[in-house]
């Protein structure tokens, strides 16, 4: 027999930050699918009561270790993930001129400084989309960006994806945020 999803998380339902119930090594090791070529889903549930005050930041770190693996849900929800979806499909995210960089592959064009993280960078043209999600602690953080590896002008500056709110540079390709432990920050660098 064989399959064509990955199913995954099943084992670790509650409240707690998806952080903390899966490791990035044991998520790409496992979860991903690619061994397989199977198409990564997240059995994500055990979070029923949408109206308890836990579930935005719940949902919110779940959606944070989903972006930067790939992953989807298998359960649908919440409302805010559609919508950064929409907005990452918007960008080109899926479309042939879109390149795809993993934090785990060789020659990522992205460095993070400050905090414990992981990367995922969407390139298009002459933009980049990075999305990093926090596994530590949080704090200040710094992105390192190849300006070479995704074509990318010298004078590029960045806005955060969600509120479009510009993102301090230090020198060209180096921009500095806070980042909370285990929320994650995209940024869109053009």
């Amino acid at each position: 027999a064989f399959a064509n999803v990955n199913l995954d998380w099943e084992w670790k339902y509650g409240w707690d930050d998806f952080q903390d119930r899966f490791t990035p090594e044991l998520t790409v090791a496992e979860t991903i699918g690619r061994q397989t070529g199977n198409f990564p889903l997240s059995l994500s549930g055990g979070v029923l009561d949408r109206k308890d005050p836990r579930y935005p930041w719940v949902m919110r770190t779940r959606l944070g270790v989903m972006l930067v693996h790939e992953l989807r849900a298998w359960d649908y929800g919440p409302e805010t993930d559609m919508a950064f979806y929409g907005k990452l499909y918007e960008f080109g995210y899926g479309e042939p001129d879109c390149q795809v960089f993993n934090y785990w592959d060789a020659g990522h064009p992205v460095k993070i400084e400050g905090v414990n993280g992981r990367t995922i960078v969407l390139a298009r043209g002459r933009k980049a989309l990075v999305i990093i999600t926090d596994y530590g602690n949080g704090g200040t953080a710094k992105l390192i960006v190849d300006l070479n590896k995704l074509r990318l002008p010298s004078n590029v500056t960045a806005k955060d994806f969600e509120t479009g709110e510009t993102v301090s540079s230090t020198v060209s390709g180096e921009f500095v945020f806070q980042l909370k432990k285990h929320d994650f920050k995209a940024m869109l660098i053009e």
